[in-house]
């Protein structure tokens, strides 16, 4: 009886695996489909710049003399469009950023443009945050 099944059920998955393969090979040469890109300006047009997008970004920060470790942040939500709680998220974000950026020493705070300073890399402390 489990030869019977086993027979139909490979007889079964070998016809629908020719059918799958038969449908793939067969779509491409029976219904060979045009490809455009109509979207696309004819070459040597001017194109416009798209318009910019302001996202949330903190605007100011208070710090407190009385208390240094107190800061108020003002956000500007910007073009994003966000209320609520997700712009509670995002300022969160940004607050954390700020922090994060006031932790780094001076002396580790760089951008390596120059050709000659091929050597000088990031500390190996920033690559786990």
């Amino acid at each position: 009886m489990q030869f019977l099944r086993k027979a139909r059920c490979r007889g079964l998955r070998q016809t629908v695996v020719m059918f799958v393969l038969a449908a793939f090979i067969s779509s491409g040469f029976i219904y060979p489909l045009e490809t455009r890109a109509q979207t696309l300006p004819t070459p040597g047009t001017m194109l416009a710049p798209t318009a910019s997008f302001v996202p949330a970004v903190i605007k100011a920060v208070k710090v407190f003399p009385e208390n240094p470790f107190k800061f108020d942040f003002i956000i500007d939500a910007g073009q994003s469009g966000l209320e609520g709680e997700d712009l509670k998220q995002e300022s969160t974000k940004l607050i954390k950023y700020f922090f994060a950026a006031l932790t780094v020493p001076e002396n580790e705070l760089w951008v390596n443009l120059s050709p000659y300073e091929q050597d000088r890399i990031i500390p190996e402390k920033f690559g786990v945050t």
